[in-house]
């Protein structure tokens, strides 16, 4: 009976014996893991928030010029009417049709200031993305143990004010683009790359690669323009 204790608990010792090197690869790779999920997280964080910034200082431009439609329908009626009028060559009927001119070219230059602006909050909100995930670099190959990391910020497109103009005439007028929510996304790429460190390549083997993303758009509610997530995408992939 003695004997078949003996037998047991050596065998035990020497399962445990065996199996300790997997329990502490597991151990490892979970804590790398939840190193990854924390930076991935903190990265996220960095795209949304500088995005939101961007889209909620754009909300009340994109507002102000479809705002000025009214005004734009009105002024074109009235420059159809004057230049009607001016072809009698009346002195009073040109000196119309120079006003109702003015008035039309004051206005076009205001809805193109309001786009102009738009379009640098989105370049600047845009270049601020990415210097600060560009700034995580370092940081982020220091803080997953365990593995060799590379992160990549991708090139993403920058957004203009996703709106057009209505017709050819002077002054137009605005509306959303079609397909808005994703022409107006401020939307951020990033890539990271990890292989694994020779304490790990008995557990796993192997390069792996996670592409990640995030978006924020614009979207109106209540004749209101609010900034919106998008949902994020994300991509990963081992060879």
């Amino acid at each position: 009976m003695e004997t078949i204790l003996k037998n047991e608990k050596g065998f035990a010792l020497a399962l445990m014996m065996a199996l300790l090197p997997i329990l502490i690869g597991l151990i490892l790779v979970t804590f790398a893991i939840v190193s990854f999920v924390q930076i991935d997280l903190k990265l996220h964080q960095i795209c949304r928030s500088e995005s939101l910034k961007g889209q909620e200082a754009v909300a009340p431009l994109l507002k102000s010029l479809l705002a000025l439609n009214p005004l734009a329908l009105k002024l074109k009626l009235e420059l159809i009417q004057a230049k009607a009028q001016a072809v009698s060559g009346n002195p009073a009927a040109l000196a119309r049709l120079a006003q109702v001119e003015a008035k039309v070219l004051k206005l076009i230059t205001q809805q193109q200031q309001l786009i102009k602006q738009s379009n640098l909050l989105l370049l600047k909100a845009h270049t601020s993305n990415q210097i600060k995930l560009w700034n995580e670099k370092d940081q982020t190959l220091r803080t997953i143990p365990l593995f060799k990391s590379e992160l990549q910020v991708l090139s993403s497109k920058v957004p203009t004010l996703a709106v057009r103009p209505d017709s050819i005439d002077r002054p137009p007028t605005y509306s959303p683009a079609e397909n808005f929510s994703n022409r107006q996304a401020l939307e951020q790429r990033w890539q990271y790359r990890l292989s694994i460190t020779k304490p790990l390549q008995p557990f796993l083997t192997g390069n792996y690669v996670f592409e990640k993303s995030c978006a924020v758009t614009l979207k109106e509610e209540n004749s209101k323009w609010f900034p919106q997530m998008k949902r994020d995408r994300s991509l990963s992939k081992s060879h």
